[in-house]
């Protein structure tokens, strides 16, 4: 049984997998599996994936069903055997140590989630200034879950990638993402995991991921250019977030919490509604 798995959602990726794959491949520890869920492409994604599979048998293919990434992550927690459970965008990759450091981590703190740093490419055209803020983290530790690691914390949220997990924790809250939500679901899935942290939230400052934040064609890039999409998307998001913990009874977070996220949440960016034909 492999020490970590790391789940790969990939479609359409071609262009930039081998660099996400080769990545895993050079980690500087060796007991790891690699869950590639493919959802079908247009591009010669499958061959990529296949050739890493005939070279290597830590990367594992898994046919996705066509949920994008909410239900290939999904897949892939299903799927894994390993203590600790990373995640990692096609279009990403990961610093060799990654697995090490994080590893090292958890050991350390005995802790439940453990949250680093992001390298963030190209560097011309810059990124936003909200991106840089929220892909720096410091290195603190929560002993225990803390409404402020949750929502005081700017590197806390929103991306999923650069939190990792026990499988034991996961199993644990028995949280999965929420295939319905077509854009947000990373926020979710962290709202509704993170107050169930018993053994604390270690952040790390360590840049352990390269995100890619403007590839053409990407998820993220499509949500940003379609306000609409991305409005009603974040209004459905903050619903299934209020449904989850409505069915918990509140019992691991307020109500009060909740509600003053959503209101900042859902006021983000609404200068520009007028845009909406």
């Amino acid at each position: 049984m492999p020490e970590i798995s790391i789940i790969i959602p990939i479609l359409n990726s071609a262009s930039t997998l081998n660099k996400c794959l080769e990545s895993v491949r050079l980690q500087t520890v060796s007991d790891w599996e690699a869950i590639c869920v493919y959802d079908n492409s247009d591009d010669n994604s499958m061959e990529i994936i296949q050739s890493f599979v005939r070279k290597d048998s830590r990367f594992i293919f898994v046919q996705g069903r066509n949920k994008l990434l909410a239900g290939a992550r999904n897949d892939g927690i299903k799927k894994a055997k390993g203590k600790y459970i990373f995640f990692l965008d096609s279009d990403d990759s990961l610093a060799s140590n990654a697995f090490e450091r994080c590893v090292k981590e958890f050991q350390k703190r005995n802790c439940d989630i453990v949250i680093f740093g992001t390298d963030i490419v190209p560097k011309n055209p810059r990124a936003s200034n909200w991106h840089y803020m929220v892909l720096s983290t410091p290195n603190k530790f929560y002993k225990q879950f803390s409404t402020k690691a949750l929502f005081g914390e700017d590197s806390a949220r929103p991306f999923v990638w650069r939190n990792a997990y026990t499988k034991e924790f996961l199993d644990r809250c028995g949280v999965l993402f929420d295939e319905t939500c077509a854009v947000g679901e990373d926020q979710v899935f962290q709202i509704c995991t993170f107050p169930h942290a018993e053994k604390g939230i270690s952040f790390i400052k360590d840049k352990l991921y390269q995100y890619t934040w403007n590839r053409n064609g990407s998820l993220m890039c499509n949500y940003d250019q379609n306000l609409l999409f991305k409005y009603t998307g974040n209004i459905k998001m903050v619903n299934s977030i209020f449904n989850y913990w409505e069915n918990c009874n509140y019992n691991k977070i307020s109500k009060k919490d909740l509600v003053l996220w959503a209101l900042f949440f859902l006021e983000t960016d609404l200068d520009k509604l007028s845009l909406i034909e």
